[in-house]
């Protein structure tokens, strides 16, 4: 998946989830950096990771992508407040997922047919970025 492409899928995630942005970024440090204003649910999209395995006749490509849904921590918010948060958010990453797996739809459509997911895995997420709570969904190709 080439970087272009990668942004157009972080658009319609985005759509999808009805975040409030999105933003791209290659390492932690830009993430930071343009969520520093941001707020409601954002999602960070980490540009994808390619790696080669295979002999030069026969060389296999890797991707590596990680997509956070996301809402800024409030310090003095109460156990049930951060579990709301934790909630909408994992509903974010859930359709995310459904989307890349054709989950949502009737027909089961991948939107990617040409890409071939290996694995999906989600974590939870706390005070990543310089304090946002959410999910994270990295996928390998």
């Amino acid at each position: 998946m080439k970087i272009r492409e990668f942004d157009q899928l972080c658009k319609k995630l985005m759509t999808i989830t009805s975040a409030a942005a999105y933003c791209r970024a290659a390492q932690d440090d830009q993430a930071v950096n343009r969520l520093s204003d941001a707020s409601g649910l954002n999602l960070v999209c980490v540009m994808p990771m390619r790696g080669f395995s295979g002999k030069l006749d026969a060389v296999k490509r890797h991707y590596t992508f990680t997509v956070y849904a996301l809402e800024k921590d409030d310090d003095g918010q109460s156990f049930e407040s951060e579990l709301d948060q934790y909630e909408r958010t994992e509903e974010a990453i859930l359709k995310i997922f459904d989307y890349l797996t054709g989950e949502d739809s009737v027909v089961t459509c991948v939107p990617y047919p040409d890409i071939n997911i290996n694995g999906i895995t989600i974590d939870p997420e706390y005070r990543t970025f310089g304090g946002w709570n959410g999910f994270s969904l990295t996928v390998s190709v």
